[in-house]
């Protein structure tokens, strides 16, 4: 294992003697292998505007040649791309990735979401998007719609909460609603309990005290809930709440004890 780690030192040593031009050339020399250690190289350069240019050619390159290339070649150059467009900035990597978003490998439709997370998406996407996800079932889709308020203001709440998985990209479409459509975001706090306490402690808006401490009772046998709502408590800094919810937590682990 020492003798492979040397191996490695060395020839990543000889990576960082090569220039942009020749490490351009070196990425792109093979049709049936590639040198991922190359983008490591890349990451620790400063790379001029015409240089990252560059690199989107490159990806554009290598892209049409793994189309023909073996399977092996073909899942490292895409996991590549998605690593090159990852030291790109947005405005450079965008225009060559969002023409992947409706890719039948979703391997390429990452490159897509790479490139938009950063990006303040506009709503004329947002058909777009529900059609990858209907086609594709993508949860990144959906991540992409919550990251982008005005994106959640045009779809259904509904269909935007019952559809993604993860509990925190639930809370930041809540946390959406509640800053651009406060009574849309107060209607589906029953429905998302923890994921509305979630949202308004991301808020940390004091006026939401009132909604969600009528949480509480509804939601009082729920460990998972007591602990997302202390939290949001704390945020908002409402310290008689948060006596309340202690006292009745020291009664309720009492009686169960």
């Amino acid at each position: 294992m020492s003798i492979q780690e040397l191996t490695r030192t060395i020839e990543f040593a000889k990576l960082r003697c090569l220039d942009f031009n020749r490490l351009t050339e070196k990425l792109l020399a093979s049709s049936e292998n590639i040198d991922t250690s190359i983008v490591n190289r890349l990451k620790e350069m400063s790379l001029s505007v015409s240089e990252k240019q560059r690199l989107v050619e490159a990806c554009d390159e290598l892209s049409e040649r793994a189309r023909t290339g073996p399977s092996s070649f073909r899942e490292k150059v895409d996991r590549t791309i998605n690593r090159i467009l990852r030291i790109l900035p947005n405005d450079i990597s965008y225009p060559f990735a969002i023409m992947y978003l409706s890719d039948s490998l979703k391997r390429r439709r990452a490159w897509a979401y790479t490139a938009m997370r950063g990006k303040e998406l506009s709503p004329n996407l947002l058909p777009d998007l529900v059609e990858v996800f209907d086609q594709r079932r993508d949860q990144e889709v959906l991540q992409l719609i919550a990251r982008n308020p005005p994106l959640v203001i045009e779809l259904d709440p509904g269909f935007l909460l019952s559809n993604l998985n993860d509990q925190y990209w639930k809370a930041r479409a809540i946390e959406a609603l509640l800053q651009n459509d406060r009574d849309a975001g107060l209607r589906v706090a029953e429905e998302y309990p923890i994921e509305f306490a979630h949202a308004v402690g991301r808020l940390r808006d004091k006026s939401l005290l009132k909604p969600l401490s009528a949480l509480l009772e509804p939601n009082a046998m729920s460990i998972s809930f007591l602990s997302i709502y202390s939290y949001a408590l704390g945020r908002l800094g409402a310290l008689d709440e948060l006596e309340r919810v202690s006292q009745y937590a020291n009664a309720m682990f009492s009686a169960t004890s």
